[in-house]
């Protein structure tokens, strides 16, 4: 059934396999309130359908993203999104999620809805930063916005010449394809990682996933250095070494009011 259907005719849910005609859907509201979600199944369910939303936040074994209620907003993974019958999609802010993987060490919870939200979490960000200024170009997207990531024009009176409206359009296509790659990658990732945990089925609770992938021994360094070592042929564990190092220097001295600096 379609979701007007629902929320029109308030049809009985068929859910879990078994058809209750008592059952009431409640109205879809998006955002879904937190307290509101009515009749939905079980977050192992592997009944589900488009309509059965979970009741917690998870990792979407098919895709690598995330699904579910973070924060009263109800997150749709790409799956979600490609059997959502009206468009656009909901949107939590200026981005369409408000919680995802940090996209270096895909350990750690992150959150945000503005476009100024960053993709790494607080441990990553410094050594993202640095392998940035090491490779002298968007290697690793910052986030979402093109000034974060240092891409932008300076308006004078006269406008932006051809040469430069072409410059700051190779720039930003390269960022799209670069924001792009780094999604994927993560979304990769994550499922990989949670194969080799033993996770099966459609989709694993999220604090479960970065529990057990914790208590595996993945951190925020060993993750950076997954995401060094995906851009590159060779060992690049000196590599990662050195800009995790030199990154966590470079924080210390900022700290301090000093700042050292690193070569490669």
């Amino acid at each position: 059934m379609t979701c007007s259907q629902c929320h029109i005719q308030r049809y009985w849910l068929p859910a879990a396999g078994r058809l209750d005609r008592h059952a009431v859907l409640a109205t879809v509201i998006e955002p879904v309130p937190r307290g509101t979600r009515k009749h939905v199944t079980g977050d192992h369910d592997p009944a589900r359908g488009r309509l059965h939303r979970p009741e917690h936040l998870q990792l979407c074994l098919a895709c690598g993203q995330l699904r579910g209620p973070h924060e009263a907003f109800d997150n749709l993974c790409q799956c979600d999104r490609q059997a959502w019958d009206r468009d656009p999609a909901p949107r939590c802010g200026d981005l369409f999620t408000n919680a995802g993987l940090c996209k270096s060490c895909v350990t750690t919870l992150i959150e945000g809805c503005s476009r100024w939200s960053a993709y790494h979490c607080r441990e990553c960000l410094p050594a993202v930063h640095r392998w940035r200024r090491m490779a002298g170009w968007s290697i690793v997207p910052i986030g979402p916005h093109s000034l974060m990531n240092g891409i932008g024009a300076k308006l004078h009176e006269k406008g932006l010449s051809d040469a430069q409206v072409i410059a700051l359009s190779d720039q930003l296509s390269g960022l799209f394809t670069a924001q792009d790659s780094l999604h994927e990658l993560a979304a990769r990732r994550a499922r990989k990682a949670a194969h080799e945990l033993g996770f099966d089925g459609h989709a694993v609770a999220a604090n479960e996933f970065l529990a057990a992938r914790r208590a595996a021994g993945s951190t925020s360094r060993s993750g950076f250095f997954e995401l060094v070592a995906s851009h590159s042929r060779h060992d690049s564990t000196e590599l990662a070494e050195h800009i995790w190092t030199v990154a966590a220097s470079d924080h210390r001295g900022a700290s301090h009011g000093t700042r050292s600096t690193g070569t490669l």
